[in-house]
């Protein structure tokens, strides 16, 4: 949930100044997800955490107005916001730890503020409801949240744990009847309210306000002397008044008038010597919010022992005010993120990079490049993709979304026949001067890259490619082949190079081939013709592959009509099409594909197209099988045609096609990509051909640029590595649970939450879709 403000309330003598920098690191990783931080200080030396919050609600709401182009404070500005105020009445809840961890898009060293920031921010996330959040900072949590938070509209929700009283004596207490209604407070040997059946849960120092009260709260304002707590109330040379945020404000929710005002929570700590004025203040706070209720949050009733059983937040590791005494320095925090580079195993390089550009700037890309550049001198091929896609992604957090995006073009003659070192060395020397030209060569490392992947994907296939052969039978004029397509049950991603050699013997795809309508949807007509030239029939269109040239110039042009075929051809080790027609015993060749399917369809066409082509190629010559089955050789060619085409596609496609039926498909190291056959009980096979349904949305997407996107993730973000990680521990517990006749629909469900993931989209209808079936 994004925040409209964040606003940090610091208690008098804390110098604003003195947090520039971390605000300036907050607000270049996005930490928290706000539209804007604001700065203020309380008014005065002693106004309470109520005067603190109230002062800290009136410059939020004044720089709201701002913004709407208001001239005066207009209460009704808070209706429709999300905001959060952080008191900060001790300067050591800023001081930085030893210890730091992911905030926002970099990380953030662990400080009592930021530990705040963090708990406020995961329940209101779980809340999903306009309103003025409040937390303190004297205390640090880990917190659990709940499942799902609903508040209501006409209650003030304040946050507890539980807790023994000898452990918290310097803290509040919230009273709960045998029913969870909040029925009052007590500190420092005080009470307020009775019940004389009653649970109490410590205080933790955090309040929601939703938008009704907020106004409630902030319409304080102008009534004098609460004001007095305020800055408003100082300009108008008023006596200061210290107010609690609790005893002062809360407790009207949840006892009577006359209670309220003579309550003693807190006296003994000097709430406010000034009696009279804090008694008139009560008075009309009182008036301003006794038409609501406080309650506890995360209240649930259940029966247990004829009671009502009262569900507080799952605090752990709570401490008060035990703040580091060795504060840390940024520059540390800087160290440590070049430490983790170097480390590369599960770090979040992302945020490691944003982090570095936060704290020293646009011009911290040299020191980032020249590290990455020593790095690779280190290190062996298959290790410096990693170093590849760092150094890409770096430039492009360095451009900042001004070069433009990282998807273009990347055949520049400067960089074409240059080694990886020097490739580096060349973009030190004359790349980063201006954003445009980080991201041009951000295009140019990842081409590197590919051809790295390619060269990986060589070395795999290298022993079962199809070798093509003369036919023994050369009066052979045709061949028609057809295809089913697959559908994709579990593991997709895992297929795709270099993904599945991360994971060595543990990448796999369940997945299933499957007819249309009673029929194959994929087909190829391989026939000889008269003429030397290639005559390729595509939807309903016929081009002409009549040189070499022609041929090497569409085989890595995915978007050519003629690349698929070219990218085929040039799988097979031919580079002339007279040393192919040759091997085929022919003067030309005509190849007719169909589909029966749309454009972008997601069920694999592009792939199973190069399977059928494959197949009528080989069919009219002739390729031996001793080591390996035809189906084999045509998956691992099929590999192989993807990085031809620099499509970079993955496996899984042409297993669903090659392979009938349900099977588990995985890649071992040593032996390539195998496959095992799943069988069908009768009655999921019954289920699926009865309730199985194919529905075209038409939203098409290129499922280049989609991959790109994942690899590029794979060696950057440690949530998408978290992702696939889980996703390979999970395929073969569904591959066994449906084997055995279980559908385990729960773990369909995270896979498609995984598959959103991964891409980061999802199209509208389609979520509509799911979202209306689910209902």
């Amino acid at each position: 949930m994004r925040l409209d403000i964040v606003t940090f309330s610091l208690s008098y003598g804390i110098d604003s100044h003195s947090i520039d920098s971390d605000i300036r690191h907050f607000q270049n990783i996005n930490f928290p997800d706000c539209q804007e931080i604001l700065v203020v200080n309380d008014a005065s030396g002693d106004v309470g955490s109520g005067g603190s919050a109230l002062n800290a609600l009136i410059r939020t709401a004044e720089r709201l107005c701002y913004r709407n182009k208001y001239t005066v404070l207009t209460e009704a500005v808070l209706q429709d916001v999300n905001v959060l105020i952080v008191l900060v009445s001790d300067p050591r809840a800023i001081l930085n730890s030893n210890s730091y961890s992911s905030g926002g898009s970099g990380f953030i060293f662990d400080t009592y503020l930021s530990n705040s920031i963090k708990n406020a921010g995961k329940i209101a996330a779980k809340t999903q409801q306009k309103g003025v959040w409040i937390i303190g900072s004297d205390a640090c949590w880990d917190l659990e949240p709940p499942e799902m938070m609903i508040d209501p509209e006409d209650s003030i929700t304040g946050f507890s744990f539980s807790g023994e009283t000898s452990k918290f004596r310097d803290h509040g207490w919230y009273r709960t009847d045998k029913n969870g209604k909040l029925v009052g407070m007590e500190f420092d040997g005080e009470v307020s309210g009775t019940s004389e059946d009653f649970e109490k849960t410590v205080i933790l120092g955090f309040l929601y306000l939703p938008p009704q009260i907020a106004t409630s709260f902030l319409s304080l304002y102008s009534e004098y002397p609460v004001a007095a707590t305020t800055y408003l109330g100082i300009d108008s040379n008023v006596t200061p008044l210290k107010l609690s945020i609790f005893f002062d404000f809360m407790l009207a929710t949840c006892t009577s008038e006359p209670e309220f005002v003579s309550n003693q929570l807190g006296v003994h700590r000097k709430v406010s010597e000034n009696v009279k004025d804090r008694t008139k203040a009560r008075k009309q706070i009182y008036q301003k919010l006794r038409s609501y209720k406080g309650r506890i949050g995360g209240l649930k009733s259940g029966n247990t022992c004829k009671r009502k059983v009262l569900e507080v937040l799952e605090i752990t590791n709570f401490k008060y005010k035990d703040f580091p005494e060795s504060p840390q320095t940024y520059i540390s925090l800087i160290d440590e993120m070049y430490k983790l580079l170097e480390s590369r195993m599960d770090s979040d390089v992302e945020r490691c990079l944003r982090s570095i550009l936060s704290l020293q700037g646009i011009d911290s890309i040299i020191g980032i490049f020249s590290f990455l550049r020593e790095q690779i001198l280190k290190l062996d091929e298959n290790s410096k993709l990693q170093i590849i896609f760092t150094a890409s992604l770096a430039l492009s957090l360095a451009s900042n979304g001004k070069g433009g995006l990282r998807n273009g073009p990347a055949k520049n003659a400067i960089f074409e026949n240059l080694s990886l070192i020097e490739i580096f060395d060349e973009i030190l020397k004359n790349w980063l001067s201006d954003p445009s030209k980080m991201i041009r060569a951000a295009r140019h490392l990842e081409t590197a890259g590919q051809k790295v992947i390619h060269q990986m994907v060589d070395n795999l296939c290298s022993s079962r490619t199809i070798k093509l052969e003369k036919s023994e039978n050369p009066n052979l004029h045709s061949a028609l082949v057809t295809a089913p397509v697959r559908i994709d049950f579990f593991g997709g991603w895992l297929d795709t190079p270099p993904i599945f050699f991360g994971f060595t013997d543990n990448a796999a795809v369940v997945n299933m081939a499957v007819q249309l309508d009673g029929k194959n949807p994929i087909s190829c007509h391989a026939t000889k013709i008269s003429s030397p030239v290639i005559e390729l029939c595509q939807d309903g269109s016929t081009i002409l592959i009549e040189s070499d040239k022609d041929l090497l110039h569409m085989h890595d042009k995915p978007s050519e009509t003629g690349a698929l075929v070219s990218a085929c051809i040039v799988s097979l080790g031919f580079h002339s099409l007279a040393q192919f027609f040759k091997v085929l015993q022919c003067i030309g060749l005509r190849i007719e594909t169909r589909s029966e399917l749309p454009h972008g369809s997601g069920l694999g066409t592009s792939s199973i197209l190069a399977c059928t082509i494959l197949k009528a190629i080989c069919a009219l010559g002739k390729v031996s099988e001793e080591k390996f089955s035809l189906e084999d050789q045509i998956v691992h060619t099929v590999l192989r045609v993807e990085q031809i085409m620099t499509t970079g596609g993955g496996w899984q496609d042409q297993c669903g096609a090659m392979y009938v039926g349900l099977k588990k498909c995985y890649y071992q190291q040593g032996n390539g990509i195998l496959h095992q056959t799943i069988h069908l009980t009768p009655s999921v096979k019954n289920l699926l051909e009865e309730r199985l349904l194919l529905v075209y949305t038409g939203k098409t997407r290129l499922a280049k640029n989609l991959l790109q996107e994942v690899i590029r993730n794979f060696f950057t973000c440690m949530d998408t590595m978290k992702k696939l990680r889980e996703m390979t521990e999970a395929v073969d517990e569904f591959s066994e649970r449906i084997g055995k006749g279980d559908v385990s629909v729960d773990l369909l469900k995270k896979y498609h939450e995984t598959k959103k993931f991964m891409t980061r989209f999802e199209p509208a209808i389609v979520t509509e879709l799911l979202e209306t079936l689910q209902r």
